[in-house]
């Protein structure tokens, strides 16, 4: 026998026994509705003040199930949905300063052993704290704008063959190590320097740069310049790249870094969905249609270690930093 709650039924059940036979024991009550003896002894104490000894067992019943109706609503108004005054004070503060999601919060300060769910950190919010609603972000509710005005792409350079993501290695498919790499360019002010991102696809690292436009040679030599610094010799294995005249210096890039380079399918962004998705994370502080050149390194920098130190569900809510950090240990 348990100790739950009775529902509307043993309720009844239980009214009908006390009154059809008042000399039973309530254990033998309890047995015969299948709950403890102490869950019986509760019921009639906390009903006593609520029914009448004249009204028949249904009437009895009825009041005892309303009153344990109100009892619910009335414990779950009074709840305090976070605990203690330190998970309360982390959720606040990541939701105005660092602007994670309530289900970042929730799953970082479970691996830090404060186990919480994603809905108590909701209902915190509705119900104790309604001002931090306005530091909620809703991801992918923006809609998009359709493009009225026709776009002149630049021609494609002549380049080398390339080689197709049809022969992309099983390593980096099922990113199995770090240094597999997706790369992509984000476009601001028609005209003006783009944002150059390079991510590895196991640890989602990032690496931002302002590349001035999207000429191939001085794209690339933005490229092998940041991967040589921050990447050491031999952790770099591949490059995923599009179809853009951007990416037609790739056979220096392998001869220079050392990696082969693979090439999506024309107008398949999702087989690069990893770099695909921080973009879109970045339009958030890099709108579209805004001027890379009016913003400072300094700030792509901040983005950078922002988003590199951010908790991801995907990564069991560690950040990028620290499984690319575990990655090069495995590699040395």
């Amino acid at each position: 026998m348990t100790g739950k709650k009775l529902d509307k039924e043993q309720r009844i059940k239980l009214y009908r026994l006390c009154r059809m036979s008042p000399k039973l024991s309530k254990r033998r009550v309890a047995r015969e509705l299948g709950v403890s003896h102490t869950t019986v002894i509760r019921e009639l104490k906390r009903s006593s003040c609520v029914i009448d000894g004249h009204q028949d067992y249904y009437t009895q019943a009825q009041k005892a199930q309303e009153a344990a109706h109100l009892r619910r609503v009335t414990a779950s108004k009074g709840k305090m949905r976070l605990k203690t005054e330190e998970i309360r004070w982390y959720a606040e503060f990541h939701l105005r300063h660092a602007q994670w999601s309530p289900e970042t919060i929730a799953g970082k300060l479970t691996t830090i052993g404060a186990s919480i769910s994603t809905e108590a950190i909701y209902q915190w919010i509705n119900h104790e704290r309604p001002d931090l609603k306005s530091s909620l972000l809703i991801a992918g509710k923006s809609r998009r704008r359709r493009r009225t005005m026709i776009v002149v792409r630049p021609k494609p350079q002549a380049a080398a063959p390339k080689r197709s993501i049809d022969l992309y290695t099983t390593e980096a498919k099922e990113r199995q190590c770090i240094g597999h790499f997706e790369m992509d360019a984000m476009h601001g002010k028609q005209g003006g320097r783009v944002v150059q991102n390079k991510i590895d696809r196991k640890s989602r690292k990032m690496f931002l740069d302002f590349a001035p436009s999207l000429e191939a040679q001085p794209y690339a030599d933005l490229c092998i310049e940041r991967l040589q610094r921050e990447v050491p010799p031999g952790v770099l294995k591949t490059l995923l790249q599009d179809n853009g005249a951007e990416h037609s210096e790739h056979a220096r890039l392998e001869r220079t870094l050392s990696a082969t380079t693979f090439f999506c399918h024309p107008y398949c962004a999702s087989e690069r969905g990893t770099v695909e998705n921080r973009n879109k994370a970045l339009r958030r502080f890099l709108p579209k249609g805004a001027n890379f050149d009016d913003i400072a390194p300094e700030f792509l920098e901040w983005v950078e270690d922002y988003y590199n130190n951010k908790p991801m569900k995907v990564l069991g809510f560690r950040t990028p930093n620290q499984v690319w950090k575990e990655g090069l240990q495995l590699a040395a």
